[in-house]
């Protein structure tokens, strides 16, 4: 049987050297909103969520037909007195974290508040992937090593346990997959332990991966995040 390849784009990470002040695909700092300001909090514990990243839906691939980017958020967590997270920032549609998706108005806005992490560039190179489900039981662990584990744009999820592609909400149909987002935007951590102060982890459970979805059918301005880890 032949597989069909997915068109991907894999990222190469780096620091960006200042504030990126431009509505381009990027991880950290600032959302650059194309449209209008936005403020979002979470619906459990009212926190200002943090901002992780926002994806270019229209280039290197046109990923919607009516929105241009996407902006992913996420609440910092709350826990409680055990130590577990009273906010499914996990869950896509729980309301401790939201997929933003706004049309290119020529605009580039950004919000008065601190930013969580620090600006990270991000270098496409294109690399198609097979059209693989990586939690089938059913592959061989080469089949699965295909898929990439890296951030990424397009392509197809690298599901860390089970395949949890969401439903839009509004029409019911199965939601496209956009954006995979590493937990680790700088590597991983060295073994010296005096230059961890430096590194920043996106708070992916233990250093696991986000998933960007949209509807298919551009029927709303909300996509769909989650993440899962080991």
């Amino acid at each position: 049987m032949t597989i069909a390849n997915i068109d991907c784009f894999i990222a190469t990470i780096s620091r960006a050297t200042g504030p990126i002040l431009t509505p381009v695909s990027k991880l950290g700092g600032n959302p650059v909103f194309a449209a209008q300001l936005e403020t979002l909090y979470c619906q459990s514990c009212g926190q200002l969520m943090d901002f992780i990243g926002q994806f270019r839906l229209d280039s290197p691939l046109q990923l919607s037909h009516r929105f241009q980017i996407a902006y992913v958020f996420m609440c910092p967590g709350q826990s409680d007195g055990h130590g577990w997270l009273t906010c499914e920032t996990w869950k896509a549609f729980s309301g401790a974290n939201a997929l933003l998706l706004q049309q290119d108005d020529g605009l580039a806005l950004l919000p008065d508040t601190p930013a969580r992490y620090p600006d990270y560039e991000l270098t496409l190179q294109r690399a198609p992937e097979p059209d693989l489900d990586v939690s089938s039981f059913d592959l061989a662990v080469d089949e699965k090593d295909q898929i990439s584990m890296a951030t990424k744009l397009g392509g197809v999820p690298a599901w860390i346990q089970n395949n949890d592609t969401p439903c839009c909400p509004c029409c019911g149909e199965t939601m496209r997959f956009v954006a995979q987002i590493d937990a680790v935007p700088d590597g991983y951590f060295p073994e010296q332990s005096t230059q961890w102060h430096q590194y920043h982890v996106f708070d992916f459970g233990d250093v696991g991966q986000g998933y960007v979805f949209i509807c298919p059918n551009d029927c709303s301005s909300d996509g769909a995040f989650l993440w899962q880890c080991h």
